[in-house]
């Protein structure tokens, strides 16, 4: 007597884990294959054929093939637009099935510069601000992620006399030494923001320095001397004094 035993399907497909987590780089191309999906089923034949299919998450940002079970990119990633994804998907045998979750997480890519808030600084101060003083501060920003979007700020010329110093991680500006009008009127210095991907940007800046009455007049000669005659009219000239003084502008002289 031979008895055949016919496979009837009783057995669902299993997934090796009931939750998966994965990391993709962002700006991955479209099409581009994350991974394959693989679930195996007890039964045999017919019962046996998986076929895979995505239930929720997908946001028209993935697709699976539903025979070989691979897991499409169906557009670019962008870790600023969305970070992470929560996929169900499910392998089916006609009959029976089971669901896997997938969590993915997009991983930054420095794909972005840093970015000052101006496109050009311009800062006023008066020459005799204190050394040591915060006399102005700038700003730049970075869309990116931990270490690239961490931004270091550099000087990078112009400053051949030290006249400030650059908080390389507030990009704030102090002065270094004391000011003077006289001697240099503004500054202009090249500031650099990079990014911890080393992504960079460049930006000028400006420093007017503001003249304050701090000379005093000075006379031509230390001293006069001069003749007058007797009969001399009133209201006539006697002397004429010449008189600088070194701030700038028209400062009111009064004798």
């Amino acid at each position: 007597v031979e008895i055949t035993l016919q496979d009837i399907n009783d057995n669902p497909p299993v997934f090796p884990t009931d939750m998966l987590d994965l990391t993709v780089e962002e700006n991955i191309g479209d099409g581009s294959k994350i991974m394959q999906l693989t679930a195996m089923d007890a039964d045999e034949g017919a019962n046996a054929l998986v076929t895979y299919t995505i239930i929720s998450g997908a946001d028209d940002s993935f697709h699976v093939d539903p025979e070989s079970g691979d897991l499409i990119a169906t557009k670019r990633l962008d870790r600023e637009r969305r970070s992470k994804y929560s996929l169900l998907v499910r392998a089916d045998d006609g009959l029976q099935s089971s669901d896997m979750r997938i969590n993915i997480t997009v991983s930054d890519v420095n794909d972005h510069i840093p970015k000052f808030s101006k496109p050009v600084y311009s800062f006023d101060i008066p020459e005799d601000a204190t050394p040591g003083s915060l006399v102005a501060a700038i700003l730049a920003t970075d869309d990116d992620s931990g270490i690239n979007g961490e931004i270091t700020y550099t000087v990078s010329e112009d400053d051949e006399e030290g006249m400030f110093f650059l908080n390389p991680v507030t990009g704030v500006f102090n002065l270094t030494r004391a000011l003077d009008y006289e001697a240099q009127q503004y500054y202009i210095l090249t500031i650099r923001a990079e990014d911890g991907g080393g992504q960079f940007a460049t930006i000028r800046v400006y420093f007017n320095i503001l003249d304050i009455n701090d000379n005093p007049p000075v006379f031509s000669m230390t001293s006069y001397s001069t003749s007058l005659m007797e009969n001399l009219a009133p209201g006539s000239a006697i002397l004429n004094f010449s008189v600088t003084d070194a701030d700038d502008g028209r400062p009111l002289l009064i004798f």
